[in-house]
């Protein structure tokens, strides 16, 4: 779902909805993971460093996203077409 989300064109509003679904569900996961795993453990397991990368970079991309939507959006044509 998150490659999908790179593929969709920043002005799509469903581009930043999926994403903010991905980072959610990817929490999830990884406070899954992170109950599954022995308290006693010193180290983090390759999968809890792959969830927080995986959610750092998704973040970075809706970021990016609403960016560019807010950057590329030019208030004189939303008003001359509303009146």
């Amino acid at each position: 779902m998150a490659l999908l989300g790179f593929c969709m064109p920043p002005e799509t509003g469903e581009k930043i909805n999926m994403l903010n679904t991905v980072i959610l569900s990817m929490g999830v996961y990884l406070q899954s993971i992170t109950e599954s795993i022995p308290p006693t453990s010193e180290t983090v397991p390759l999968i809890g460093v792959y969830y927080v990368a995986s959610l750092a970079i998704v973040g970075f991309r809706v970021l990016s996203s609403s960016k560019a939507c807010f950057f590329g959006y030019d208030p004189r044509k939303f008003l001359s077409s509303s009146l």
